[in-house]
């Protein structure tokens, strides 16, 4: 699908993927600014900056409740999500509506304004995100891996911690927040539908010219490394059952090709009941329920890119999940991956592609062409991306895989009210 990209004077990208059948137009907003910019002094800032902006006040529109009813009357479709590197905001609308939205946005990203009455009900509604969080059965378990993996990096503050910060931030603390990251350097707009791009580009540059100067806001990462020195890491818990999490510090980052043989690795080893992992663990041997294989590459350091698999097991059965894991695990490095599940796999994604022909998300689209804009990345379309997936065959999943399954970065971390690390360690040693 064809696009075509933009700058303001004040070096804003603008992205349009134009559709001129269409009487709606889908604007996605992403800005460079996720979690892991924060310090312990500016903890959930950028998640406050993900309910507050949704309200587009400014000192032209600096009331809230009235912009958010407004949008609400006018039929705008509105989401945001904050991740750990970037948050991104989402609107539908008629297309008629368009320049008012525009004037709203403009506003509130050059001329920005926080509602105190509203600010007060968005600062309760991230205490009951924090909350809800906080009150999960697996909250102690998560804090304990994102402390051990992640020591002196920002994520290893607790959403306990996250909480007292949030209890005493004030607008002016946002406000600051909000002017330090969010300029044109940090932010891509993208524009699905009929519109001219030139007048959007005219709209955003009336109001402002004025360049901002480019920073890298993660370049402190790079000096991060995982300091964890155990492979077997435990936390008591009185539980019938064991949260077990297998963590592997992989070696690449979003953007890197190997991003799609990763994804391919993950799906095979754990897509469903007859992958390869779940049918060993599931079908032949009745230990388990279900099992997730996920990947999770970081935009800015290969030192924050992990693979996770995820299970819980009667904590009789654990040693046995590992050793079937990791033997499944050495199976792809060691020997050629049957055939037929590579077959299947790529059949998979031939039914997917079809499926995501009839079910098409503009948002969903301009989302991910918004991300590789804001990470100064040349835009995969949709077509070249499904080709990147399936080109896989049996000699890269076991080049990957010795790659990836390296057991130097391989960490084990599991709860219940047993303590098994003798035993796991066993199955470790060499």
């Amino acid at each position: 699908m064809s696009y075509k990209i933009a700058h303001t004077k004040s070096g804003l990208q603008i992205l349009h993927v134009p559709n001129n059948k269409i009487d709606l137009v889908f604007v996605n907003i992403g800005v460079k600014i996720g979690s892991d910019i924060e310090t312990k002094e500016t903890l959930e800032y950028s998640h406050f900056m993900e309910h507050l902006l949704t309200l587009l006040t400014s000192k032209k529109y600096s009331n809230g409740l009235e912009n958010r009813n407004f949008l609400s009357q006018n039929n705008v479709k509105l989401n945001a999500e904050n991740i750990t590197k970037h948050t991104m905001f989402q609107f539908t609308m008629k297309r008629s509506f368009l320049d008012k939205f525009l004037d709203m946005l403009v506003n509130a990203l050059y001329d920005y304004y926080v509602d105190e009455n509203l600010f007060i009900n968005e600062k309760n509604s991230v205490i009951e995100e924090l909350n809800s969080i906080i009150s999960d059965n697996d909250y102690k378990f998560e804090t304990f891996i994102e402390q051990s993996l992640y020591k002196n990096h920002c994520r290893s503050y607790s959403q306990k911690d996250r909480l007292n910060n949030v209890r005493k931030t004030t607008t002016m603390d946002i406000i600051k927040f909000f002017k330090k990251y969010y300029n044109s350097n940090n932010i891509v707009i993208g524009f699905y539908g009929n519109i001219n791009l030139k007048h959007v580009v005219g709209i955003f540059d009336n109001f402002h010219a004025k360049k901002t100067k480019n920073i890298n806001i993660y370049s402190q990462e790079r000096g991060f490394a995982v300091l964890l020195n155990k492979r077997v890491n435990y936390i008591k818990e009185n539980k019938p059952n064991s949260s077990l999490k297998i963590v592997f510090n992989i070696p690449y980052k979003f953007f890197d090709d190997e991003y799609y043989n990763i994804f391919a690795i993950l799906n095979i080893l754990s897509y469903d009941i007859s992958s390869i992992l779940i049918n060993r663990l599931r079908n032949i041997e009745g230990l388990i329920y279900d099992l997730s294989a996920l990947m999770d590459l970081d935009e800015n350091n290969k030192n924050l890119s992990f693979v996770y698999f995820d299970t819980n097991v009667e904590s009789q059965k654990l040693v046995k999940v590992i050793s079937i894991i990791l033997e499944e695990l050495d199976n792809l490095k060691t020997k050629n991956i049957r055939k037929d599940l590579i077959k299947r796999y790529k059949e998979s994604l031939k039914l997917k592609q079809m499926n995501d022909s009839i079910s098409f998300t503009p948002l969903k689209m301009l989302d991910e062409y918004v991300k590789y804009l804001l990470w100064g990345e040349d835009i995969v379309t949709f077509k070249d991306e499904y080709k990147h997936f399936s080109n896989i065959d049996e000699k890269q999943i076991k080049n990957i895989s010795k790659k990836i399954f390296n057991t130097n970065n391989m960490y084990i971390f599991y709860n219940g009210s047993k303590n098994l690390n003798n035993e796991i360690n066993k199955i470790l040693s060499p």
